[in-house]
């Protein structure tokens, strides 16, 4: 079976300026399309490139959502005690624990039409008790909102398989990184340059493999 691959030290300056010190203000993800920071103005991110959602990208896909100041608790809060104890119980089953609350969450919608989405879309992740659910909100694949702001995967349709894996790799990074798992000698400042030059985790075997 393999393994998850070390993960690069999240800069905790990294969403910070001195005209935003506690992190960027994004459009609302009713808001389209996505832009600048509605407190200072600058053009932070590639929407385009984030769009993507290029797996070997991840570290800029993370370095990204860490700007914003909205998600700030979830990347640098104190983490609950049953969302503690519960990791510590089950991380060796975080990938399936990931992607069956992904499916569970987001992954289906109701009804048809270009604007079907889960129900009660924006209102079906808790925000305490699991660490899942602290890294969909730090992800932005809480709700189908957000997915569809940040990732660029848009209403009326379920999400692929590839689609909740990709999410579910985000989720392992985000973790492996919240939880003190980093390695000590790289930031994410440098995945700003360019995408790719990191592997995404590994995914670990099926039974049968």
């Amino acid at each position: 079976m393999r393994t998850v691959t070390e993960q690069p030290q999240l800069s905790l300056d990294f969403a910070a300026s001195e005209a935003c010190p506690d992190g960027h203000v994004f459009r609302p993800p009713r808001a389209e399309p996505p832009g600048a920071c509605l407190a200072c103005g600058l053009e932070l991110v590639d929407w385009d490139r984030l769009h993507r959602r290029d797996p070997l990208d991840w570290a800029y896909t993370l370095a990204c959502l860490r700007r914003e100041r909205l998600r700030r608790p979830q990347w640098e809060g104190e983490i609950d005690e049953q969302a503690l104890t519960r990791y510590h119980k089950t991380a060796a089953r975080l990938r399936e624990s990931a992607e069956r609350r992904l499916r569970q969450s987001v992954g289906k919608v109701y009804g048809s039409g270009p604007d079907a989405r889960p129900y009660r879309d924006g209102y079906q992740t808790p925000t305490h008790g699991d660490i899942v659910f602290y890294a969909q909100h730090a992800l932005a694949c809480c709700c189908r909102r957000c997915i569809r702001y940040w990732h660029g995967i848009p209403y009326g349709r379920a999400l692929s398989d590839d689609e909740v894996s990709y999410f579910a790799d985000l989720i392992l990074h985000f973790v492996a990184n919240r939880m003190g798992q980093a390695g000590a000698d790289s930031s994410l400042e440098a995945a700003d340059a360019k995408p790719g030059g990191v592997r995404p985790p590994a995914r670990p075997g099926r039974r049968g493999d």
